[in-house]
């Protein structure tokens, strides 16, 4: 400790450095290089310690740094402490390189403020979209983006911006007995949304915003108004699909109940006759709904997802099937009387699943692509107002494509 201790005065002397240790509410410290003219320790109460402010420093056996906060620093443990009791020891976290000065904490759990619930409108997300800051800290609060990992190093990384106009994870990290240099680094992009894209960042936004709000048919408008081809636009929409489908898999539940009214829907590619089958349904008063997919249609798969996902007491009603279609008489009589469900032949006033068909594209679909243009409409019919839309796709995204938090 006595080499370190040199080592540190050494510098201070020459004041070649400049430190910056932070003490947050979650006790996250972090360290960068604000100039080469002071030193400054940081705390929650505003305490700044520089050049200027009668920093002392001893050489008996300590390196002491005190203010009237009774803010320290002694080699001996190599210790800061602070009135809120924060404490970095070497033993854990504290390294010492001989060309600066790192520190680390490798239990500390950083935090970054989420987006809980946002309604954003056009204009207000094209302001987003000018400024790249804004944009960043959008994708932040999302999820969409990590503003830090952790390198396997263990050293906690911060993204800095390379040559080309892109953000990049670099680790220098000093391995303190080989005294070789980490360098690991990656693009902020790896693991999520947009790690293959050839798109900007705010040019994949853009095309989001204008999907989620503009109705159906909306290619040619897109392609133009981004100057895009017809291809990259398709491909684009099919990768939107596929976080409509994880966000209807995330929705769904079991519905219903003694006194609800469930309409169900039992389809296949938008045909009640040929192809893969799927069975879903929409609770009337609530909007929460279940689909599941199946290649059988058999009236024993019919019967098991109604016993899954629709509870008993459950008035049950469609505005195109009727169960005696599907279902067995013996079926029918088990799920009526051991379940208490009631099949009603009801004229429905405004039916949930009508509205869903009315926003599913008839020409230019495809069979296999029809479940994620039904959750599309699912999402679309969840969310009628667009500025709803934006932070729930988004949060999707994060959810379905989560960045990468240790290297």
């Amino acid at each position: 400790m006595h080499n370190v201790c040199l080592f540190i005065i050494k510098f201070c002397d020459l004041w070649l450095l400049s430190v910056t240790v932070l003490n947050t509410k979650n006790c996250i410290l972090t360290m960068a290089d604000i100039s080469d003219n002071n030193v400054e320790i940081i705390t929650d109460n505003n305490v700044k310690i520089t050049r200027a402010n009668n920093v002392q420093l001893t050489t008996d056996n300590n390196v002491k740094i005190t203010t009237d906060s009774n803010v320290e620093m002694t080699t001996d443990n190599v210790k800061i402490t602070t009135d809120k009791n924060m404490e970095i020891t070497t033993d854990n976290n504290m390294e010492v390189a001989t060309d600066n000065v790192e520190i680390t904490a490798d239990d500390t759990e950083w935090s970054v403020m989420s987006c809980s619930a946002c309604n954003i409108t056009e204009m207000e997300f094209f302001e987003i979209l000018r400024d790249r800051e804004s944009l960043l800290n959008f994708f932040f609060c999302h999820n969409v983006l990590t503003c830090h990992t952790r390198c396997k190093c263990g050293a906690l990384l911060n993204p800095t911006e390379d040559s080309v106009n892109h953000f990049i994870f670099r680790c220098r990290k000093k391995n303190l007995r080989s005294y070789r240099k980490c360098k690991t680094n990656f693009t902020i992009l790896k693991g999520t949304f947009f790690e293959n894209s050839a798109l900007s960042l705010g040019k994949v936004a853009h095309l989001v915003m204008l999907y989620l709000c503009r109705p159906s048919p909306r290619y040619r408008y897109i392609c133009v108004e981004l100057n895009l081809s017809i291809q990259t636009v398709s491909k684009w929409f099919s990768h939107f699909r596929d976080i409509f489908i994880f966000w209807v898999n995330q929705q769904s539940s079991q519905i219903g109940g003694e006194g609800k009214i469930v309409e169900i829907e039992w389809c296949s590619g938008g045909h009640l006759v040929e192809g893969p089958w799927i069975f879903g349904g929409i609770e009337k008063s609530t909007g929460q709904f279940f689909v599941v997919p199946t290649e059988d249609s058999s009236s024993a798969t019919f019967l098991h997802i109604f016993q899954e996902k629709v509870r008993p007491g459950s008035t049950v009603v469609s505005d195109i099937w009727k169960p005696s279609e599907y279902l067995d008489d013996e079926d029918v009589h088990n799920l009526t009387v051991n379940y208490s469900m009631n099949f009603e032949d009801l004229q429905i006033d405004f039916p949930c699943w009508a509205n869903v068909r009315r926003l599913i594209p008839r020409k230019g679909r495809r069979k296999k692509y029809y479940l994620g243009y039904l959750s599309e409409a699912l999402f679309m019919v969840h969310y009628p107002i667009h500025t709803q839309r934006f932070h729930s796709f988004w949060v999707s995204v994060g959810r379905m494509y989560p960045p990468i938090t240790q290297a």
